[in-house]
């Protein structure tokens, strides 16, 4: 990621300079083309002087027009180097747009990839959230079933010992032996399996 990062900047200070480099072209075509028409006055200027100079040597003439197509094809030259300085900038610039057109292909991709692998993470921490509470809701549900299974033990041998004690009335009375009358929780009291004391002393 930095190195694309690196790259995008690199390429925006070489188009900066290019963009410079173009300027300055663009000025060079510019002054070139005043000379040109200048040049095409001075032509006309000439042409205008021509008539008037039939009265000066031929050989004036003849120098005068030598150093005038010298310098138009001085600058018929400048104007070639200036095209093709032209046409190698345009080149270049279009390589180094799609060069950097591809390193922001490539940035976005990047960009896309980790967000799919922070969602990624996100769904794997979430995952793991909801494995620990299917595991806490498991251990509630045995601790609630051993619970139900000590009341319910509870309760039978509850049971138990009020069977114990009603039986253990009938055989009072059965034997004729008084039996007091005792509360509920007096009738639980009793120990498992033994009578009480009246019980004991009719034996």
């Amino acid at each position: 990621m930095d190195q694309l990062l690196l790259d995008a900047k690199r390429l925006a200070c070489r188009l900066r300079e290019h963009n410079g480099s173009a300027d300055a072209l663009i000025s060079q075509a510019n002054g070139l083309h005043c000379k040109l028409d200048a040049m095409k006055q001075y032509h006309d200027l000439v042409s205008d002087l021509n008539e008037v100079a039939n009265r000066r040597p031929r050989s004036t003439l003849i120098l005068g027009s030598q150093e005038e197509n010298a310098r138009i094809r001085e600058l018929q030259q400048e104007n070639i180097e200036l095209q093709t300085s032209v046409a190698e900038y345009q080149s270049a610039l279009e390589l180094i747009m799609a060069k950097y057109r591809d390193q922001v292909s490539q940035l976005i991709k990047a960009n896309r990839l980790d967000a799919s692998c922070m969602k990624l993470n996100n769904y794997k921490e979430l995952q793991a959230k909801t494995e620990q509470i299917c595991e806490m809701a498991a251990v509630m549900a045995q601790a609630i079933y051993i619970d139900d299974e000590a009341i319910q033990q509870e309760q039978e041998k509850m049971a138990s010992i009020e069977s114990e004690n009603r039986g253990l009335r009938e055989l009072l009375k059965i034997s004729g032996i008084p039996y007091p009358e005792t509360t509920g929780n007096e009738e639980k009291a009793l120990p498992d399996g033994q009578p009480d004391s009246q019980e004991t002393s009719a034996d």
